[in-house]
């Protein structure tokens, strides 16, 4: 990976089903895409789409890889606007109580993209979340995107 030299981009998102979740970080580092999820037998279609920027800063963190910027894509508006724009944190106080911390304004950057509309990223971390609700697996180690896994969408 990398140690501050340069920026990565992520992208989150979340699937929810019959009270399952899944939630994917997709990430694009120098042209090399890789991937982890989170399970989670209970929660809400919100739940999931906020799980997926935790577990990404959350992996930052615990491995201490740094970039100069941090930009996270996500195709839910309640993500982004909260963080961007101040909504309210009146539900899943817990998840937001762990993602505060983790969230750097300085250098990070929350962007909205429009979710299916073809933008790989936002592609794959949907297919991820999906597979990872329907599977009831989690992938907590960072793994490499490939032909095999689905870099062709």
């Amino acid at each position: 990976m990398n140690n501050g030299k340069t920026s990565v981009n992520i992208y989150t998102d979340g699937s929810w089903w019959q009270n399952r979740q899944g939630s994917a970080a997709v990430f694009n580092i120098k042209n090399d895409w890789y991937f982890i999820t989170e399970y989670m037998d209970y929660g809400t279609n919100n739940r999931a789409e906020l799980l997926g920027p935790i577990i990404a800063l959350e992996f930052l963190k615990k491995h201490k890889i740094n970039f100069n910027v941090i930009n996270i894509y996500s195709d839910s508006q309640y993500v982004i606007n909260t963080i961007n724009n101040g909504w309210r944190k009146r539900k899943n106080v817990d998840l937001w109580q762990r993602i505060d911390p983790l969230l750097d304004l300085s250098r990070q950057n929350y962007r909205w993209v429009r979710g299916h509309d073809g933008n790989i990223g936002n592609e794959l971390a949907d297919r991820f979340a999906n597979e990872c609700q329907e599977t009831k697996t989690s992938t907590t180690k960072l793994t490499k995107i490939d032909n095999e896994t689905g870099l062709k969408i």
